[in-house]
């Protein structure tokens, strides 16, 4: 198909066409960065979840430990609780490693839209995290 005259053809690449118009980059790069923060959100809302969990963990665990005679029973209780809380931190480091990936791959999408006067503030990000996996702050 060939473009008519006047007519521009387009790449198909919103971000690096520069026939695109500049409205829609800005509205997708919007997107592209409410949906990096809303990944960060939830990240921290499980973190807290899981301050929480862990709390009424070690408050059974207390109570266990102060109410019970120490017999087989307790010790069988007071382990499938500790187990039961390593499981959980276990697969909360899961979901939160895969979480934050998610995370920057959306931070290096919003990384590749370019503007000619202004610089990408996710640029900014991407550097400082670059900086901390060298061993820098």
């Amino acid at each position: 198909m060939v473009p008519e005259q006047g007519q521009t053809r387009q790449t198909g690449d919103p971000i690096s066409d520069p026939n695109v118009n500049c409205e829609l980059k800005r509205v997708l790069y919007e997107a592209t960065v409410q949906l990096a923060t809303a990944e960060a959100q939830l990240i921290w809302g499980r973190y807290y979840s899981m301050l929480t969990a862990n709390s009424v963990i070690a408050v059974v665990f207390a109570g266990v430990l102060a109410v019970s005679p120490r017999n087989l029973m307790t010790v069988i209780v007071i382990g499938a609780i500790a187990v039961f809380g390593i499981s959980l931190c276990y697969q909360w480091l899961r979901m939160t490693e895969k979480a934050w990936k998610l995370s920057n791959l959306w931070v290096e999408h919003a990384k590749q839209f370019q503007w000619d006067r202004y610089k990408n503030p996710m640029t900014l990000h991407s550097d400082w995290k670059s900086g901390l996996k060298q061993g820098k702050k």
